[in-house]
């Protein structure tokens, strides 16, 4: 990896031009509003875009904060939360105490394999129940079954889906 352009980051987005401004972070904001109405906090969603569009793709808390008009803290939080998971990934950068962060390469893909281990944990929490509740008419536990059997068909599936994914994109396809 080259080393970080001259000025930090901070300077760099002091001195970042109107268009920037005006295009990129009303996108950040989308993608914090679709975050949220995912069920995870805006700002994971907002980090998440800006990690996706900014110059250089790898930055500081600090420069994230900067640049999303929010706190260090806040920021921190959502990133540690992304490294544990694997969609960013610590970036070393020559010459600099700080850390820095960017997307991974794979973000897009281990949020997909999450999503499918999420879908596992669904059918087995279903499965247990269906099991605790064996007792009881199977009408009665249709709704839980019906949960039990889509999980497990997504899980299934998934897999699949993104297997056509990356040959898709490997062979250079756009959907």
């Amino acid at each position: 990896m080259t080393s970080q352009e001259p000025g930090t980051g901070l300077e760099r987005m002091e001195n970042a031009d109107q268009r920037w401004r005006e295009e990129a972070l009303p996108f950040v904001e989308k993608m914090g509003f679709h975050s949220e109405s995912m069920g995870q906090p805006r700002m994971a969603g907002r980090v998440m875009a800006w990690l996706l569009v900014c110059e250089p793709p790898w930055q500081s808390i600090a420069e994230i904060a900067l640049a999303l008009q929010s706190s260090r803290s806040a920021v921190n939080a959502i990133v540690n939360r992304m490294v544990d998971i694997g969609m960013f990934e610590r970036v070393p950068i020559s010459g600099q105490r700080s850390n820095f962060y960017r997307f991974h390469n794979d973000g897009g893909e281990r949020l997909f394999l999450k999503t499918i281990l999420n879908l596992r944990a669904m059918r087995e929490l279903a499965e247990e129940g269906l099991a605790t509740l064996s007792w009881r008419e199977p009408e009665k536990n249709r709704r839980l079954e019906e949960l039990r059997a889509m999980h497990a068909f997504m899980e299934t599936e998934m897999p699949r889906i993104l297997e056509r994914w990356k040959q898709h994109y490997k062979a250079g396809e756009k959907p």
